[in-house]
């Protein structure tokens, strides 16, 4: 007889989905975190992205150009750009916020920010239509965004990866973007004892996407997956050998440790090294 669960997030943190049960993790090898999860930090990043992306930087080398994230909210808030130009001039935000109250506080929060291009528009998903994520940077019409465009970092909710799959204007080095978790994988365990992961491959614009899909629309526009943590990290196939990745199969980067990473025992699994250090 074969036990199914669907995907919950191990952890602390309550939600209404079931969590897997701690006693299967002996079972799954593969749940070890990748490389990149042992640094995640939150300063206004909702998951670890903060730390997760600083170690990125500092691995391909940026220094500089542009960042792009929507909806944006008020700049500040779960944001995936805010800790990196916060305090450094060196980078330019793009910032595309739908809704007009949130727009409001997030030119507040800009007030001090001269080069910051801020922007109230929802992102459509058609390519060539006026609202498009190509139309707004046309629009920008940024002599450098091509060579500088480092990060892009969307999460709307839904057509995530419409949008994404729509956006061919320039490759930003980096694309953080939302999946759907609860739809992306089905864990069980056989009558033999046997553990396995069945990826799901689903999309809609009312659930969003799974892992699976988005993986694939990223191979489609050559890039390499590097981590899942709720959202989910890419960088472009070109720089993926600067990494320090052995693997990166939906397996070895699936994010158990979802609503647990904080915790004690997440630490635990990075037996040779510091989560704050680099074990190359």
């Amino acid at each position: 007889m074969k036990h199914t669960i669907q995907w919950g997030g191990l952890g602390k943190k309550k939600n209404k989905f079931c969590r897997i049960p701690p006693e299967w993790l002996q079972r799954f090898g593969a749940w070890q975190p990748d490389y990149y999860k042992r640094y995640r930090y939150n300063n206004y990043s909702q998951n670890g992205e903060d730390g997760i992306i600083e170690k990125l930087f500092e691995h391909l080398n940026i220094k500089d150009g542009y960042l792009c994230e929507f909806g944006a909210w008020d700049g500040e808030h779960l944001s995936n750009t805010f800790n990196l130009f916060r305090d450094n001039q060196q980078y330019t935000p793009i910032l595309i916020e739908g809704d007009e109250n949130r727009y409001e506080d997030l030119v507040k929060n800009m007030e001090h920010r001269e080069n910051a291009h801020l922007i109230n528009k929802y992102v459509d998903t058609k390519p060539s239509g006026t609202r498009s994520l190509n139309s707004i940077f046309r629009e920008l019409d940024l002599p450098d965004i091509k060579d500088k465009f480092q990060l892009l970092s969307i999460d709307v909710d839904g057509i995530d990866y419409e949008i994404w799959k729509a956006f061919d204007y320039c490759r930003p080095k980096i694309v953080i973007i939302e999946v759907n978790t609860q739809k992306s994988a089905v864990f069980n365990i056989d009558h033999s004892g046997a553990a396995n992961i069945e990826n799901i491959d689903h999309y809609s614009p009312d659930s969003g996407s799974s892992l699976a899909a988005m993986i694939k629309l990223g191979k489609e526009k050559g890039y390499e997956v590097v981590t899942h943590c709720g959202n989910v990290i890419f960088v472009i196939e070109e720089l993926y050998n600067m990494l320090n990745i052995r693997s990166n199969g939906i397996a070895d980067i699936f994010d158990v440790w979802l609503y647990g990473w904080e915790e004690e025992a997440f630490r635990h699994l990075f037996p040779l090294a510091h989560p704050d250090e680099d074990s190359k």
